[in-house]
């Protein structure tokens, strides 16, 4: 009994040093873990850094980084502010005043001189066609002022064609013609007489009388031509003229013959060149027929007959004569 009391005994200590064992033991454990947690508590504890929360974004797109074109505005012009019109009183109609007459030469050539007469010194020549407005006239509207090389000029009015009412110019006063020197006579046969020989005796009497004659500038003919003027001024026609040199003889085509020649003018082409002559004209009788040109030197003269020239230079001379 003993025995089972003291195995009995035994064995309950022996669970109980096992128990406090494990008191023991949890005790120190919990010691050491107290401790650990007081130098925990000491030192700071690390704060965990939070990992940034991840965002999903759109799908990338290529194209929307490609800009796209604009239409640029073009700048349009402003326009410029508008005066508001005032009424202004109507004005007059200025009328167009009257043109001026226009002539036009119908001759093959036409002198163009100083002043209204072939008294006046020659400026040049105008051809046939050739056209100007009339600038001014003389009293009788023989003469008419021209437009020529860029200055004015006169010219016969005989020898144009006159379109618009010349009464219509102003009439223009030129002054008197220089004086012109007598030809030198003809140098006369040498005499035995004495130096003052006697005055010879008046010539014959004849209707027409010279009353100009001057030369022309043209290298391309030998011609002689004129007017020929009534006891009033007016053209003559019908008067028969006489050129002759040596034995050569010839008569023109009468004077202002209708459809050849301007009224009162004549004209006797001699040569188809320019050539030096001293020429015996006079005014005749004759011939009957306007066509013939035959030289009768008995036919009756009506003028003096005087010597005139021409040259290579001057190839044409104008040899005029008016009824007494």
């Amino acid at each position: 009994m003993v025995t089972y009391r003291n195995m009995f005994i035994n064995q309950h200590r022996k669970y109980l040093l096992i128990v406090l064992f494990i008191l023991l033991s949890i005790s120190c454990g919990v010691a050491g873990r107290l401790a650990s947690t007081d130098e925990d508590a000491l030192a700071p504890t690390p704060t965990r850094t939070a990992w940034p929360t991840f965002t999903p974004t759109a799908p990338f797109d290529i194209a929307s980084f490609i800009p796209s074109p604009t239409n640029t505005p073009v700048p349009t012009d402003t326009p410029p502010p508008t005066a508001t019109p005032t009424e202004s009183p109507p004005t007059a109609t200025p009328t167009e005043p009257a043109s001026a007459p226009e002539a036009e030469v119908t001759t093959a050539s036409l002198n163009v001189r100083s002043g209204p007469s072939t008294a006046y010194p020659r400026l040049g020549q105008v051809t046939n066609g050739h056209t100007s407005d009339v600038l001014g006239r003389n009293d009788d509207n023989g003469w008419i002022l021209i437009n020529y090389s860029g200055g004015e000029g006169w010219v016969s009015a005989t020898y144009t064609q006159i379109e618009g009412n010349i009464a219509s110019v102003e009439v223009v006063e030129v002054a008197p013609p220089p004086r012109q020197s007598a030809p030198p006579p003809a140098n006369p046969p040498p005499s035995s007489q004495a130096s003052n020989p006697p005055p010879a005796p008046a010539g014959p009497s004849y209707p027409y009388k010279l009353t100009n004659v001057f030369g022309e500038k043209n290298g391309a003919i030998t011609q002689i031509r004129g007017h020929i003027k009534d006891s009033n001024g007016q053209p003559a026609n019908g008067v028969r003229v006489r050129v002759r040199i040596g034995s050569f003889c010839t008569v023109s085509v009468p004077s202002g013959k209708p459809g050849v020649y301007p009224p009162g003018n004549y004209d006797i082409l001699l040569r188809d060149y320019a050539s030096d002559g001293v020429w015996q004209v006079s005014i005749v009788d004759g011939p009957t027929d306007p066509e013939d040109h035959s030289c009768d030197l008995s036919a009756q003269q009506l003028s003096e007959e005087v010597r005139v020239t021409t040259s290579r230079e001057e190839g044409v001379t104008y040899v005029e004569f008016q009824k007494q």
